[in-house]
């Protein structure tokens, strides 16, 4: 009869669930955080990020003022990935 070899593999435990702001300013209109150990990112992300939105017709009507605003950042893949994202 072959001898047998057992073996263990030893993983850490997983880090909980947090998040911190990435506001620029408390009194950023937009509620931007950074996760970590999203439950929901798919092992290949680098970055996972959640912004929390007030979906009342209200909400809805500011922020889409504040979103008529904002200019859309341009850049080529490389210096993307050369910055880390």
């Amino acid at each position: 009869m072959p001898a047998t070899t057992q073996f263990c593999v030893v993983t850490p435990p997983a880090e909980p669930y947090r998040e911190s702001s990435q506001a620029l300013n408390a009194g950023s209109p937009v509620p931007l955080f950074r996760t970590y150990n999203h439950p929901l990112a798919p092992s290949s992300a680098k970055h996972v990020f959640v912004m929390f939105m007030d979906t009342t017709m209200a909400g809805m009507k500011k922020s889409l003022e504040l979103e008529k605003g904002l200019k859309i950042p341009y850049a080529h893949l490389n210096n993307l990935k050369a910055s880390g994202m």
